[in-house]
């Protein structure tokens, strides 16, 4: 069984896929493995993927999904996966706009406090921490995740960032069971199925059981499919799981 794998959700990402840095990261770092899902992209992905898998098969796994279900889904497939395999799993952007290293900390986090069930990374634009991120995308970010702390009456500060780890538990395997019903936020569906759950009692639960962590690096990479607009469907995507919460 792996310490840990990483679900990586591949959408036509051929062209931005960073191989180099991403061999050297599963050459070195031997407790972490990786599950790309190639999520029905129509550019070579699945071939570029399957290289990869193939030059390290003990390290990397590639679910290859018949047709684009979107990353919502894909995420999900992926860690379904992989919960039998590993003692925590997680999902990670394909563009490493938070590099594969920043997950030490995670782990570390969690070796910390041994109660600890999620550990979020967040972008937090601080001395000493080097968070590139477009001035729009973050003041709207920001906009956002106040709206999502009022919903979810939790202080989260980023909920968006595409970086999360959770310890494998009953919990995250029943959160997980049942497709997700939003596609823009489903990070935000995710923590309210958990903080919903049966297991967890109390909001003092929360604060114990979800961590934040400041990202020491995260780069808004160029080629993003994420545009201005899509926040309109977030914001929708929000009404939906407050309907949901109701």
């Amino acid at each position: 069984m792996a310490h840990t794998i990483l679900v990586i959700p591949c959408y036509n990402e051929a062209s931005r896929l960073d191989i180099p840095t991403i061999e050297r990261f599963v050459m070195s770092n031997t407790q972490v493995n990786l599950l790309f899902v190639n999520d029905g992209s129509n550019d070579n992905t699945f071939t570029v993927l399957k290289t990869l898998e193939q030059n390290h098969p003990d390290r990397v796994t590639v679910l290859d999904l018949p047709h684009n279900m979107g990353k919502h889904q894909a995420v999900r497939q992926g860690m379904l996966m992989a919960l039998n395999q590993a003692e925590y799993v997680g999902y990670w952007d394909a563009d490493l706009s938070t590099p594969l290293n920043e997950v030490s900390q995670f782990s570390d986090e969690f070796s910390r406090f041994p109660s600890l069930q999620i550990v979020m990374g967040s972008r937090v634009k601080i001395m000493g921490r080097h968070i590139e991120r477009k001035r729009t995308r973050h003041y709207i970010g920001r906009v956002f995740a106040t709206f999502v702390s009022i919903l979810l009456k939790t202080p989260f500060y980023d909920t968006q960032c595409g970086a999360k780890l959770f310890k494998v538990t009953d919990t995250l395997s029943d959160i997980l069971q049942n497709p997700f019903k939003t596609s823009w936020i489903f990070d935000v569906e995710l923590l309210q199925r958990f903080m919903a759950h049966p297991n967890i009692t109390s909001q003092s639960d929360v604060s114990e059981l979800i961590h934040e962590i400041a990202l020491n690096h995260w780069v808004d990479v160029p080629g993003s499919k994420l545009k201005l607009r899509d926040f309109v469907f977030a914001a929708k995507d929000l009404i939906k799981i407050y309907w949901l919460k109701s």
